[in-house]
C-alpha cells in the first residue's frame, strides 16, 4: 500500500507538493521536535533533553531518570522506548559496552555530571575528573550536551559537563572564579572562545564550533574571521595562505567541528576536529537491539530540507528512479529550512529514528556542509550513510578517517546510487557484515577523539603557562 507523503508546502502542476511523493506507509510528519534548555541558578543545571532519549539508570535507584522537555523526571525502566527487537544482530561486547546507557553520578552544584565510561561507575568518584564547560548553544553543541561523545571514552576519567551560562560568563571575575577556584583541574572549553582566550586558566584545551564556513581563525576576501586582524586581540601571519590568526603556544592544540583542508593547510597538527555527532533531541539507541539490515524494510530513506542544489538533484534522482521499488524507499523533503525545529513539515524525533532503525541506508546529501548530523544518526541507528564524492568536494570537508575502512557508502554522482545499493542489498552477508563495519569504525573513530582530549591535556608540560589563574607558591 502507499501514500502521498507530505512536503513541506512545494506547489506545481504535478499536485501540492510539486510531484507525487510515493512512499510505504509510514508515519511521517516531520523532523526535528522543539527542544529548549532550562538555566539554574545556585543549583544543578539541568539539560533538557526530549523525553524520548533513552532513559539513565541512576546509582542505587529502582526508577530511570529522565531529563525531558518538563525537566527531570522518574518513570519506570520498563516503560523506556527501545528499536525493534528482531532480527538483533550480535556486534562486539566492546562496541555493546561503548553505548550502555549512561550513569547519572552526584556532583556539585552547577554541574550536571554524566558518566558513560566503559568501566563500572561504582569507583568513578575515585578517578580524576575531566570538565567540559559547554556554551549553551544546543544546536551546535549537541555532541557534548547530550552525553553520547563521552561515552566512548576510556575507563581512566570522569566527566562533568557545565553549561558556560550567563552566569558564569557574565563578566572576567565571574569566570575567573570557576575555572581557577571553584575547578583548577582538566577543563575542555566548547565555545565561547573569545572569553577563553583572553581569560586563559591554563590545565585546559579549547574548541570552536558550528564554523561550517571553516573560516574561523583564516582571512577571506579581505575579511578576518577570528580574534585577529587590524586592532584586534592576535596578530596574523599575513605572509602565510589563507592569512591565518597567530596563537600563542600554550593554546595549540585547539579544536574545532567541521573539517576543512584549509584549517590544516594553515595549522597544520595544532588543529584537531571533533565530529558533528548526532542531536541533541535523537534518541539513544542501543545497536545491539538493532535489526540486521539485510532484514530492514526499506532499502534507503531520504529526509531533508532542500537546502542546497545537490539536494534537489537528489530528489530528482530518486523520484525517477526505477532500479529501487518506491515501496523499498522512504522520501521525505521539506522546500525550505525551517528555524522552527517543530514546524509541521519536519519529521519528529521518533518516527525519524524508527524510520532510520528500519533503513539499510540513509542518503547524505551536502547542505551548508558536507559534514551534518544525519550521517551519525544513521550510524548510531544502524542504517550506513551513502554521501556523493562529486569533484573531490568530500576530500576538502570531511577528516581522512572517513575514507579508511570506514564502510560508509561513497558515489562519484548520486545518479550512481540506485544502482549501487541495489547490488549491496542482493549479497545479504555482506551487506550485515558492512554494516557491522560501519559500526566498529564509528566506535574506533570516536573513542580517538576522546582519547585525543586526555593525551592533549595530560602531555601539556606547562600546563599553566599563559593563566590568568594565581600560580601554586614555590616549596
Amino acid at each position: 500500500m502507499f501514500s502521498i507523503i507530505h512536503c513541506g508546502g512545494m506547489t506545481s502542476r504535478s499536485g501540492p507538493c510539486g510531484f507525487p511523493l510515493l512512499v510505504s506507509v509510514v508515519s511521517a510528519t516531520c523532523f526535528l521536535a522543539g527542544h529548549h534548555f532550562r538555566h539554574l541558578t545556585g543549583s544543578v543545571t539541568q539539560f533538557e533533553a526530549p523525553s524520548l532519549l533513552t532513559p539513565v539508570q541512576s546509582e542505587g535507584q529502582g526508577d530511570t531518570e529522565i531529563i525531558g522537555p518538563g525537566g527531570a523526571g522518574m518513570m519506570p525502566a520498563a516503560q523506556s522506548r527501545v528499536p525493534p527487537p528482531n532480527p538483533v544482530h550480535s556486534f562486539p561486547d566492546a562496541v555493546a559496552k561503548l553505548s550502555a546507557p549512561a550513569t547519572v553520578v552526584a556532583a556539585p552544584p552547577t554541574v550536571y555530571s554524566v558518566h558513560r565510561s566503559i568501566a563500572a561507575t561504582t569507583t568513578a568518584q575515585t578517578k580524576p575528573l575531566i570538565t567540559f564547560y559547554v556554551e549553551p548553544a544546543r544546536t551546535r553543541n549537541a555532541l557534548f550536551l547530550s552525553g553520547r561523545f563521552t561515552r566512548f571514552a576510556g575507563p581512566k576519567y570522569r566527566f562533568n559537563m557545565v553549561v558556560l551560562n550567563s552566569r558564569l560568563a557574565r563578566n572576567v571575575t565571574a569566570f575567573r572564579h570557576e575555572v581557577c577556584v571553584v575547578n583548577p583541574g582538566f577543563k575542555v572549553f566548547v565555545g565561547h572562545g573569545e572569553l577563553t582566550l583572553t581569560s586563559w586558566p591554563g590545565n585546559c584545551v579549547w574548541s570552536v564550533t558550528g564554523d561550517e564556513a571553516g573560516d574561523w581563525g583564516l582571512k577571506r576576501n579581505g575579511k578576518y574571521y577570528g580574534l585577529h586582524g587590524p586592532n584586534s586581540v592576535f596578530p596574523t601571519n599575513e605572509a602565510a595562505p589563507n592569512g591565518p590568526i597567530m596563537l600563542p603556544s600554550y593554546a595549540k592544540p585547539w579544536f574545532r567541528q567541521y573539517y576543512d583542508a584549509r584549517q590544516v593547510e594553515s595549522f597544520g597538527s595544532a588543529v584537531r576536529f571533533w565530529p558533528l555527532g548526532s542531536r541533541l533531541e535523537y534518541p539513544d539507541i542501543d545497536p545491539t537491539t538493532w535489526t540486521v539490515a539485510s532484514a530492514r524494510s526499506y532499502t534507503y530513506s531520504y529526509i531533508a530540507s532542500i537546502t542546497d542544489p545537490s539536494r534537489r538533484r537528489l530528489l530528482d534522482v530518486v523520484m525517477n528512479d526505477t532500479v529501487i521499488p518506491k515501496s523499498k524507499a522512504v522520501i521525505h523533503v521539506s522546500d525550505q529550512w525551517h528555524a522552527n525545529l517543530g514546524h509541521s513539515d519536519y519529521m519528529g524525533p521518533a518516527q525519524y529514528a524508527d524510520t532510520m532503525l528500519q533503513s539499510v541506508f540513509a542518503l547524505c546529501p551536502k547542505g551548508h556542509s558536507i559534514e551534518q548530523y544525519r550521517i551519525y544518526e544513521a550510524i548510531e541507528a544502524g542504517a550506513i550513510p551513502v554521501l556523493e564524492d562529486r569533484d573531490g568536494y568530500l576530500r576538502m570537508k570531511l577528516p581522512p578517517e572517513y575514507f579508511k575502512n570506514s564502510g560508509l557508502l561513497f558515489v562519484d554522482s548520486w545518479d550512481d546510487a540506485p544502482t549501487a545499493m541495489q547490488q549491496l542489498v542482493t549479497n545479504t552477508k555482506g551487506l550485515d557484515r558492512r554494516q557491522q563495519t560501519v559500526s566498529q569504525w564509528y566506535a574506533v573513530y570516536m573513542r580517538s577523539r576522546m582519547d585525543e582530549i586526555e593525551l592533549a591535556l595530560e602531555s601539556n608540560k606547562d600546563p599553566l603557562a599563559g593563566s590568568v589563574c594565581p600560580q601554586p607558591a614555590v616549596q
